[in-house]
Parts: C-alpha cells; structure tokens; sequence
C-alpha cells in the first residue's frame, strides 16, 4: 500500500471518528436542551400550583397573627393543627413546598403539638407561624432573602420617654404622650459598622431603628435625626456599653446614617430575639 493510500486511509478514519463525535454531541445537545425545556415546564407548572396552596396555607393560620389580642384556646391550636395535616396530606398540597417552607411548616406544625398549653407555648407558636408565614412571603417574592434582617421581636417592647412630642401610629410603631410601643414580629438588624453586634447593643438598635424607619416612611420629620442618635448612645450607656464603644457607636450613626432615613429597606428575619418591657 503507498504511501498516498496510507494518508487517504488516515484522513477518512480520522473523517469518521469526527462525524460520530459529532453527532454524539449533537445527540447530548438535544437531550439536554429537551431536559431543560421539559424541567423548565414543570417548574412552572409546580410554580402555578404553589400559590394557591401558599394562600391556603396563609388564610389557615390568620388566628396565630400577632395583633391578636385574646391568647389562642386549645380547642384552636388543636382545629389549626388538624387543618394544617389535612391541607397537608388530604389535600396534597405539600407536594409543592419547596425545602424552606416545608421547613419552617414542620417547625410549626411541631410546636402545635405540645400537650401542655401555657403563655410561654403560645408566644412559641406565634413565633414559629411569624417565621413560616415570612417564608411565603419570600418564597413568591415578597419579601427578599430571609438574612437581611437579623432580630425580630416576639414580644410588644414599650419605651417610655423617647423625647418625641408626635403622637403617630404605624403597622409596627406606635408614639403616644413620648411613649414609643413596637410590636411582636418588628424586623432589625441590630448594630453595624464600627462596633461589635452584641447583645447589649440590642434595645439602643432596636428603638433606632424604628425612628429611622418613621423618618424613611415620612411618618417622623427627618429634623428628629439627631434626637435618634442621642436617645441611641443614652440606652447603650444605659445597658452596659463601655462609653469609648458607645461614642464610637454614636459617631457612626451620625457620620453615616444620613442615607439610612432616605433609603427604602427589606424587611426579613433569621434569628429572634425576645424584649420584654422593664427588660
């Protein structure tokens, strides 16, 4: 055989094995392109279905909200957890939770079935139902991802004598007669920036954090700025704070807290911290 023959015999197998190479790529192509038409159509479908059964779930626990004023009876936390099984499993809505929400579901559903019923379960229970139903909310988008916010209140905090002479009243927020009121499930995000985020920290930033907010939301004029900050570093002497970390505190707030009483923010949660009155 020459060696003219020998090369045409080289470039036809080498023709070959490129063609089969070819086309098994182009097989992979259209199998993953067609995997990801038919995964995209079932997402979308799953997402169809998930919403109704996310309002469901929200209208069924409407009684655990945390403007409730009379404690939840037995009678209704056991007629809650029947509902919340039987939309769960009858129902077949739980084939659309995500991993998230069927998280926080369970941890709700969990806490429903202590035999023992007493002020300190009830708050648990509408603790656990805060977090579930803000798992909705971010799940459909709502809300934004669950870290934003570090703190949440499962009890009212009530601070007397803010130095605020407005009387106003918001979903979460309420001044009277300088006294301030923020209720169960109020979002924050404790300190940040040049000091430490630690616990004594935590009733200055949460009544900061709510005035800032009044003054974003137009509720409280923005000339109350300065009167935040002072009553901020007051509260954090108050708890313990040493007077170099709550100057150094209160200069953060006052260099750069400007933006944060024009600005717009999420509110979600992941950790909860529990403020009592006289706490």
């Amino acid at each position: 055989m020459t060696e003219l023959e020998l090369m045409i015999i080289d470039k036809l197998v080498i023709g070959v094995l490129i063609l089969i190479v070819g086309l098994w790529i182009n097989k992979k192509l259209s199998q993953y392109k067609s995997n990801l038409e038919e995964g995209m159509e079932n997402r979308v479908r799953i997402a169809e279905a998930r919403l109704p059964a996310y309002q469901k779930l929200w209208s069924l626990t409407s009684i655990t909200n945390p403007h409730r004023d009379n404690p939840l009876t037995s009678q209704e936390i056991d007629q809650l957890q029947k509902q919340m099984e039987d939309w769960f499993y009858t129902e077949g809505q739980g084939l659309f939770l995500s991993q998230q929400v069927y998280s926080a579901y369970r941890d709700a559903l969990a806490v429903l079935g202590n035999n023992e019923i007493n002020s300190s379960i009830v708050r648990e229970i509408k603790e656990k139902f805060i977090t579930l139903r803000k798992t909705l909310k971010n799940e459909i988008g709502i809300y934004g991802k669950v870290s934003n916010y570090k703190y949440y209140l499962v009890t009212d905090y009530i601070h007397d004598d803010i130095g605020i002479d407005i009387d106003l009243k918001t979903d979460f927020i309420e001044i009277q007669l300088g006294t301030m009121t923020i209720k169960e499930g109020y979002s924050w995000n404790g300190i940040r920036g040049y000091a430490v985020d630690r616990m004594n920290f935590m009733r200055a930033t949460l009544v900061h954090d709510a005035l800032y907010q009044l003054m974003r939301l137009e509720e409280l004029p923005r000339s109350y700025r300065r009167k935040a900050d002072l009553l901020f570093k007051k509260i954090a002497l108050e708890d313990g704070v040493s007077l170099f970390s709550a100057n150094l505190a209160f200069w953060g707030v006052r260099q750069f807290g400007q933006p944060a009483i024009q600005t717009t923010q999420t509110n979600t949660v992941h950790f909860t911290f529990d403020y009592k009155k006289g706490r």
